[in-house]
């Protein structure tokens, strides 16, 4: 913005000042904040993007593995993947019935925002090339 006097009578700009003493302390402090903050920016970038293995199974309790506490399957494996990675304790299903679920997870849309309410439906074809 330039220098008006007719609003600012009491200051002028010197003759040949490339900016003002306000502008310049406003890019001072931007300068500043800008400079404190690649440290934080740059840190993310020598992380590598975590692996996420999701498993959604059917009739199957949330107690029913081994890491959850359940004693009559035996799932090793699964054991293994939660000592070496990490595992969640809550969650939401969008439907008690599957297919929604199911449905809901892939789309990540309400099953009846798809019109997929009952254990009968399949997703159609153009659900999945407008997610």
């Amino acid at each position: 913005m330039a220098h008006n006097p007719a609003i600012y009578p009491r200051t002028r700009q010197p003759e040949g000042a490339a900016i003002t003493r306000r502008q310049f302390v406003q890019r001072l402090g931007l300068g500043v904040a800008a400079a404190s903050l690649p440290p934080a920016a740059w840190a993310a970038e020598g992380r590598r993007k975590p692996n996420l293995l999701f498993i959604l199974c059917d009739d199957l309790g949330w107690r029913d593995t081994t890491p959850y506490g359940g004693t009559f399957h035996e799932t090793p494996n699964i054991q293994r993947l939660r000592e070496r990675g990490m595992m969640f304790t809550q969650a939401y299903a969008a439907n008690p019935l599957c297919s929604p679920t199911r449905a809901s997870i892939q789309t990540g849309l309400w099953p009846a925002r798809i019109g997929i309410t009952t254990p009968a439906c399949h997703l159609p074809e153009e659900v999945f090339e407008e997610t």
